[in-house]
Order: structure tokens, then sequence, then C-alpha cells
């Protein structure tokens, strides 16, 4: 139950994040360049909360995270909503980005220390799953009253959330331990430890005209699984750079360049994130070399449509969006699962932080990108990254 309160919370922040960007280019005439300087922000202020967080996350359980976390939600929606300045978009930008952190830190510690190491991945992507199809329903049913509508309703919209965030701070469980996490890690050494024993003890048997022994050892060990956790990190700033690069300008390109309305925007947002999420339970458990090389090469033929403009049609752009969404769930939890692995289940926001780093990266050079190198060096640079973020995959 936690698990699922988790995933409304974090939709009503995911709804947010959408809202900041619509009332940016609307209300404050924003441009892409102005949109990535801001979700650069939103990072910046996000790796640093993230690494801090998750300490106090370690040593005094998730309920602190979950507490702060609603304090700031509701300075958030006063600075967004009050629609004074450009200055306090700014501010409401900084408040949603540690409210953020929190709650994410919050989930990921609850998952690690009170699930079997077993049951990771899978409350790892029923979380992903619920957390976007709340979104989506969030999304959708705003469109259908109308951005204007939710902002004059603010009050409602934060009483709402407010029991989501009580609920949650009752039911989340604030184990300390980490006995998941220390089991996980023996399980690995032993299981490391054991395959170079077997390697060695085998060299007893090997005959007198075999080559030099030294070299079989070698080689034998360079046949075991020599994933790194710098492996995973690698993909993980090409998957997040490559996602940058189509994400932050997108609710530009949406409602300046098919002048779309937010209405419009906001209901194509929330179809594609409540399909992608239903299809998700489709989709293969295990995603082998293969599959991850196919839906990658699909992913980048999808954004290359998006962002050269050649979809236009509403049903168009919800089935490219449902792609990528439910592409890039499949890909992050892959990657994640990889960290988990070759990490031993350590320092889990070091994830969160190389991948918002890249975010920044890729979110301060988007808007250039296209204003200096066009349409084509966009999707050159989404391809080129795309494939760096298949190294892990394909190491495995």
């Amino acid at each position: 139950m936690w698990l699922l309160l988790s995933a409304i919370y974090i939709a009503f922040l995911g709804l947010s994040d959408v809202v900041i960007d619509l009332i940016a280019v609307n209300h404050y005439r924003a441009d892409a360049v102005t949109l990535g300087l801001l979700s650069s922000l939103w990072i910046l202020v996000y790796v640093v909360a993230s690494r801090l967080t998750s300490r106090v996350a370690e040593n005094k359980g998730s309920k602190p995270l979950m507490i702060t976390s609603i304090f700031i939600t509701l300075l958030f929606f006063i600075f967004l909503f009050s629609l004074r300045n450009f200055y306090y978009l700014v501010i409401s930008q900084i408040l949603h980005s540690l409210s953020v952190a929190l709650v994410r830190n919050s989930v990921s510690i609850s998952i690690l220390n009170n699930l079997e190491s077993e049951d990771w991945d899978k409350a790892n992507k029923v979380f992903f799953q619920f957390s976007m199809f709340f979104e989506g329903i969030f999304l959708y049913m705003v469109s259908l009253f109308s951005l204007t509508f939710l902002i004059n309703s603010v009050t409602v919209f934060t009483v709402v959330f407010l029991l989501v965030g009580i609920s949650l701070v009752l039911i989340i469980p604030s184990s300390k331990s980490s006995l998941s996490r220390d089991l996980f890690r023996i399980e690995k050494n032993i299981e490391s430890s054991l395959s170079t024993i077997s390697i060695l003890s085998s060299m007893g048997y090997e005959p007198l005209y075999s080559p030099p022994k030294a070299r079989i050892v070698s080689r034998m060990l360079e046949s075991r699984n020599t994933l790194t956790v710098g492996d995973v990190l690698v993909s993980v700033a090409g998957f997040r750079l490559s996602n940058s690069f189509f994400f932050t300008p997108l609710a530009f390109v949406l409602l300046r360049v098919l002048n779309l309305s937010s209405d419009s925007v906001l209901a194509i947002y929330g179809v594609a994130k409540i399909i992608a999420s239903i299809s998700l339970s489709f989709f293969p458990k295990y995603l082998d070399k293969k599959l991850a090389m196919m839906i990658s090469m699909i992913r980048i033929l999808v954004m290359s449509l998006f962002v050269s403009s050649f979809l236009t049609r509403s049903y168009e752009l919800i089935v490219a969006l449902t792609l990528t969404y439910l592409f890039n769930i499949v890909l992050d939890a892959k990657l994640y699962s990889l960290y988990i692995e070759a990490s031993l289940a350590s320092n889990p926001s070091t994830y969160s932080i190389v991948s918002e780093f890249s975010n920044m990266t890729g979110a301060l050079t988007s808007g250039y990108l296209i204003s200096l190198g066009g349409i084509p060096m966009t999707i050159a640079s989404i391809a080129i990254m795309t494939l760096v973020s298949l190294r892990a995959i394909i190491k495995n």
C-alpha cells in the first residue's frame, strides 16, 4: 500500500513539473534556451539535495524525508500559482527539485531496506509503472478542466495532496537497518569468491602440454561477468543525455512550433503516460541484448520524427510519446538493476546523481543544439548518446 501511495505522491509532483513548463512558456514567454536553464537549475539543486538527503535516509529512515517533502511542496504551490513574476517561478523550480529529491530517496531506501533483494526489481517496476499511470490520469483530468481551472482551484489541489502525503507518512516503513542489502552484498561476494576458487582449483587438472596456466587463469577470469559500476554509469549518462536533448525543448516545440494549446499538450502527455504504463504490463520481463538494441533503434526513430515536427496530428504525437515513455521506463529500470548489481546495492543515490548531472548537461545544451545546429544536430546527438547507453547492457 505504501508503494502505491508513494507512486501517487510522486505523480502529483510529476504533474507539477509539466505545469511549470507550461506556465513558463505561456505566461512568461520562455524560449527553448530558457527552459534548458530552468531544467539545469532544477537538476543542480536535485543533485546536491539528493546527496544530503541520502545520508539522512540511511541514518534516520524514510519518514523525516517525507514530512519535510510535504512542507516544501506546500511552499512550492504558493510560489508557483501566485504568478507574480518570473523569480517566483525560479523559486518554485528550486522547491520542486528539493521535494522530488526527498521523496525519491525516501522510496529508494524503503525498498532496499524493507524488501528482499529478489523483490527489488519488481518493486521498482511497480513504482515506475504506477507513478506514470497516475501522473497520466492527473494530466488528462487537468486537460479536461483546463490549466486555468487548476490554477484557480489550487486550494482543492493542495488539500488532496496533503491527504495523500499525510497518509503516506503514517504507513511508509522507516527501517534504518539494511539487512537485505547486507545479505545481498554477502551473497554476491560469496558468488565471486566461489567462482574464483573454482577457476583456480581446476588448474590442477590441466595437462602438461596445455598453455601456460597464468594465461588460462587470465582468460577464464576475463570470461566472467566484468560489468563495473563505471560501465553502468557511462550508459546512464548516454541514456539521460539523449532524453534531455528530446524532452527539454518538447514543451516549446508543442506550444510554439506546432501551436497546440496548453490543454491539448496536457491531454497528449496524459494519454501517452496512461497507455505507456498499461503497456508495460505486457512488455517482456527480461530485456536481452537484441531486444534492447531493437527498442533503442526504434526510440531514435521516434524521437527524430518528433523533433523534426514530422508528426503533427494528435494521435501521431500520442503514439510517438507513448513509445518513448515505454522504452524509457524499460531501459531506465534495466540500467538501475544493473547498477544495483554492479555496486552491490551501495549508494543508490549515486545513480540518481549521475543521471541528473547528465540531464543538466543535456538541458544546458539542448536549446543551443536546436538554435545553432538545427534539427540534424539534435537528431545526431540523440542517436550517438543512445548508442553510448547500450554499453552496459551489451557488456552484461
